[in-house]
């Protein structure tokens, strides 16, 4: 038994104990003949091309969807002027709930401002460095969370997530890291990608602009016509037995540190877990220098970084007193003028400074051509005093 009429009178012929009647969202009834008529005239869902529906997926992965319940609902769409493709778009994301978006609005991983920001996801998502390092060929640093790597140099990252499932993968993108560059895609320097050279022995031609490799047969290379990043991506199959991690190799074909190309910017890594439809299931980054010397570089690094840290900390307070090894320091030099005296223990030492500094200030007034101010002579006269009495403590 159907609800009676919540606003308007009853259509003519139906009534509420009529089980043919529809009750629209109007409010009002209409018999079964007349509502048939009403979704002819206004169009239905049916016949609508696949290849729409599967436009519309769902970020968490499920990918049921709903059929959609033949209502007026559709008229109204039809009425207020979205076209038929829009309709259907709409339609089928009612039915996915508040997390489906259609494919054409959801942001790709590969634009030109992907997101950077460390995302486990549903699937929590994880990511390490898998083997030892090495001084000669990589090295990583824990407190910058930076791969040291030298060029062509192959790297094992292992991947792990709570639900291995199929038609997951894992793509890799390498960006600059600074906000002027960010926008601009990372490609290969003129002279690495030059056909001839000899890192692109054995290299399909398609892939001579790709910074960023996977070393696998199956990895699948893609190239944002909008953004134009290179990005590379691999299936994340199941993990081996006695193992929860999937391990990748990865290797990069140019320097940070050449002209064109990277151009002497920093870059990471965004690791994105993706969907077959292209959904981000999860992200994370990773810092990476291309480099000759891993070893001298992440050296270098580390220490620019401490005093970094140490002058951020020391960032507005001002020492009233010197710390007493500066006063230790002060203690033992004199200084006249421009040169230095230093007290030494030893005859010898004190002796053949007398007769350098000497010797320096003859040689500029020599130079100069002129007279000794009266500082200079009284430097001299000094000099000349020490040399002939020899060394005396306290002198």
């Amino acid at each position: 038994m159907l609800p009676s009429s919540a606003g308007g009178d009853m259509t003519e012929g139906a009534s509420s104990n009529d089980e043919s009647a529809v009750l629209t969202e109007f409010g009002n009834l209409m018999t079964a003949s007349e509502y048939e008529e009403l979704l002819e005239a206004c169009g239905t869902f049916e016949g609508i091309h696949d290849g729409i529906k599967e436009e519309v997926y769902i970020v968490d992965d499920v990918t049921a969807v709903q059929e959609p319940q033949t209502s007026v609902q559709s008229a109204q769409f039809h009425n207020l002027g979205v076209d038929r493709t829009q309709q259907a778009t709409i339609q089928y994301s009612q039915f996915n709930g508040p997390s489906s978006m259609s494919a054409s609005l959801l942001p790709s991983p590969t634009c030109a401002m992907p997101a950077r920001e460390e995302y486990p996801g549903p699937h929590n998502f994880e990511i390490q460095i898998d083997g030892r390092s090495s001084s000669s060929k990589w090295m990583f640093s824990h407190v910058m969370n930076k791969l040291f790597i030298t060029l062509k140099t192959v790297i094992h990252l292992g991947f792990k997530c709570d639900n291995f499932g199929a038609g997951l993968f894992v793509r890799a993108l390498l960006v600059h890291c600074d906000a002027e560059a960010f926008q601009e895609p990372v490609v290969r320097c003129l002279h690495h990608k030059f056909t001839d050279h000899p890192d692109n022995a054995g290299i399909d031609v398609k892939l001579i602009d790709y910074v960023l490799h996977i070393d696998h047969s199956q990895a699948i290379y893609e190239f944002d016509e909008k953004s134009g990043r290179f990005s590379v991506r691999m299936a994340l199959s199941h993990p081996q037995a006695g193992t929860d991690w999937v391990t990748m190799a990865f290797k990069f074909m140019c320097k940070n540190s050449c002209l064109s190309g990277l151009n002497r910017r920093p870059t990471e890594v965004i690791f994105t877990l993706e969907n077959e439809r292209g959904a981000v299931l999860g992200r994370r980054k990773m810092k990476v220098r291309i480099c000759s010397s891993p070893k001298r570089d992440i050296t270098k690094a580390e220490n620019d970084s401490e005093a970094k840290q140490e002058q951020k900390a020391s960032e507005g307070k001002v020492a009233i007193h010197p710390p007493p090894e500066q006063l230790n320091q002060r203690a033992k030099k004199k200084k006249f003028d421009e040169f230095f005296q230093q007290a030494f223990l030893g005859e010898a030492e004190f002796l053949d400074v007398t007769l350098c500094a000497h010797a320096r200030i003859k040689r500029t007034l020599q130079v100069e051509n002129r007279q000794p101010t009266e500082k200079e002579a009284a430097l001299l006269k000094k000099y000349e005093r020490d040399l002939e009495c020899g060394f005396s403590p306290g002198n």
